[in-house]
């Protein structure tokens, strides 16, 4: 059996760094594969998520498929049952860049179901990635490979103009509100994109406004969010026995809720920490399901694992390190 020590010299023996624009991604190619109970789990929650999805605002996919996006992300755990545990169902999940290094088949599942939707269509393909998004996301560097593999339309940094020629992959922040207009012609949301609303619906959330900030658990671990948003952006977590590690105080959770900077509350689970990695590494799997024409349903294409050491707040932060997740 291998000590904690050797596991820790071992994974940085064989991280891989690679370099996304200001940013130094670690990867370690170690597969994690997507168990078959695994990825029905997921392909029949996205259904449930589908009735449960607050559509707002009509956009090309759920004008022609009734369905809010052309691909969608599942971040969550696996529990001691084999069962998913989810944290959140991304809308318009980020991450294209770090497919295309390390896991190319799911870049290019997601690359067929753009074609596939230009085909259904008769309209090409078109990107546009807002200037809000340029430098602040891996969006500009992914767009610029899909040349080499797709015929396509590529707009930066500006509203593309006689957007109803073609049908586009919106690449926007909320706050950018001149990019609504291509709502009618967007494979995904826009002006609602990060909505958390269908949480409540789904029974993965409760509203706290509706639960009552006095019947709050703090004997036991939660998580509160925001109404929308990406990131971990305002999403804290508590948890009685741990002080440190990413968790939040009662005082900043409650200073988070008077001040209106969160809406939801969901209970907490607790992040994997496989054989492969070191202790203290808690990680949580992210994979992505792209919506196929031909059968009407979302499909598990595979995405990433996610960890990082000493904190369970698991994002794209600096010591964090990521690997395929596979079918």
């Amino acid at each position: 059996m291998t000590t904690k020590s050797q596991r820790e010299d071992t994974l940085n023996q064989d991280v891989q760094i690679f370099v996304i624009g200001n940013w130094n991604t670690k990867v370690l190619f170690k597969d994690l594969l997507i168990r078959d109970t695994e990825k029905s789990q997921m392909e029949s929650l996205a259904i449930e998520w589908i009735k449960k999805f607050n559509f707002k605002h009509q956009n090309l996919m759920t004008k022609e498929f009734s369905v809010p996006s052309n691909i969608i992300r599942f971040d969550y755990v696996l529990n001691k049952d084999g069962l998913i545990n989810v944290f959140e169902i991304e809308d318009r999940p980020a991450g294209f860049e770090i497919n295309a290094l390390t896991i190319p088949k799911v870049f290019a599942q997601f690359l067929n179901s753009l074609q596939s939707y230009s085909a259904y269509t008769q309209k090409p393909i078109g990107v546009c990635v807002s200037p809000g998004r340029m430098f602040n996301s891996d969006d500009f560097f992914w767009v610029q490979r899909l040349r080499d593999f797709v015929d396509c339309k590529i707009v930066f940094g500006q509203v593309p103009k006689n957007p109803e020629s073609h049908i586009w992959f919106i690449r926007s922040l909320r706050s950018e509100t001149e990019y609504y207009q291509l709502s009618p012609y967007s494979l995904s949301t826009i002006q609602y994109e990060g909505d958390k609303s269908y949480g409540v619906r789904m029974g993965l959330w409760q509203r706290i406004d509706s639960l009552g900030v006095d019947n709050l658990s703090w004997d036991k671990p939660f998580v509160v969010k925001p109404d929308a948003g990406c990131r971990c952006e305002n999403v804290h977590m508590y948890h009685p026995k741990k002080p440190s590690g990413g968790f939040s105080t009662r005082t900043k959770i409650l200073n988070a809720i008077n001040n209106n900077e969160v809406d939801y509350v969901q209970d907490y689970y607790e992040p994997e920490n496989p054989d492969f990695l070191p202790d203290g590494y808690a990680m949580i799997r992210r994979c992505y399901l792209v919506y196929d024409i031909k059968s009407k349903s979302y499909k598990v294409i595979g995405g990433q694992w996610e960890a990082r050491p000493k904190c369970h707040k698991i994002h794209g932060a600096s010591d964090a390190i990521c690997g395929p997740l596979v079918l």
